[in-house]
């Protein structure tokens, strides 16, 4: 299994979440909507031209800026 940075997966694809590499109040409040360590999440949507991309963590579906993808490290599934 390999360790890549969120923006970089493509839709359809599963991965666990190793770090969240944000600044303090952007990490608080995506681990208030469930983005923490070792929870797994997929990639739903993308969008064109480097747009955002449409995640799912459990009941919880949101949209994340690639800038801010970046800096969530994600282990791929198997």
């Amino acid at each position: 299994m390999s360790v890549v940075t969120l923006d970089t997966l493509s839709p359809g694809h599963e991965a666990t979440i190793e770090s969240l590499d944000l600044d303090a109040g952007f990490r608080q409040r995506l681990q208030a909507l469930g983005l923490r360590c070792g929870r797994p999440l997929s990639v739903e949507r993308q969008a064109a031209l480097g747009g955002p991309l449409v995640v799912r963590v459990g009941p919880v579906q949101l949209m994340l800026r690639r800038c801010d993808a970046h800096g969530i490290t994600v282990r791929l599934s198997a």
